[in-house]
């Protein structure tokens, strides 16, 4: 089981237009969990070179993936790894969330907290390509992992289209015919004291 990685939460000055980063002090700095720390040592978690070609990486970082290191048999080695994974948003947002019921609901209530996470696929622009290259499905599966192990009063829901997400029509589709009713029946079954999900 993959350990989970803090870091410190930062602030925003919002007193300027350019809403700067403020760095808190020693005294007010709360971490809160990030992602994922994975150990380099798992040889699961390197990425063989056949791989590497599923990856995209930004221009200024190809030449660090490019660079070949000389082993003992003077072979070219490729020493590429995952070591964290990292979700921003869940950090930031989950706390502010269960803050917001905190304030809204007194202790004694029981809250039932329902996260819906959507994902999806994108026809790529090479044909060539594999559909499931631009799927987030693995992504959300991983983000389940990180809430259950940080949250686990949190329910999480996994809703996966296989629309093409980067059609505007479709994804209508997907949100009236998939999303929608799924939300409706959590909500009616809620409603009538029914379990659920």
């Amino acid at each position: 089981n993959p350990q989970y990685q803090s870091f410190p939460r930062y602030e925003r000055e919002d007193i300027d237009q350019r809403y700067m980063i403020v760095t808190p002090e020693p005294s007010r700095r709360k971490k809160i969990p990030t992602g994922f720390n994975l150990s380099s040592n798992n040889p699961l978690l390197n990425i063989p070179d056949n791989e590497v070609k599923n990856f995209r990486f930004k221009d200024s970082d190809v030449p660090l993936f490019n660079r070949a290191d000389w082993n003992q048999n003077k072979e070219k080695t490729r020493r590429l790894y995952i070591q964290y994974v990292f979700f921003p948003l869940l950090a930031a947002l989950i706390p502010r969330w269960q803050k917001e019921l905190t304030k809204k609901y007194s202790l004694q209530t029981e809250v039932k907290k329902v996260m819906i996470l959507v994902s999806g696929v994108g026809t790529p622009r090479n044909l060539t390509h594999s559909i499931d290259g631009n799927s987030t499905k693995a992504c959300s599966e991983l983000m389940e992992r990180f809430i259950n192990l940080i949250y686990p009063d949190i329910t999480v829901i996994r809703i996966h289209s296989e629309t093409n997400l980067f059609r505007y029509d479709e994804n209508i589709i997907f949100a009236k015919y998939e999303l929608r009713p799924r939300i409706d029946s959590y909500r009616d079954a809620h409603a009538r004291g029914q379990p659920y999900p």
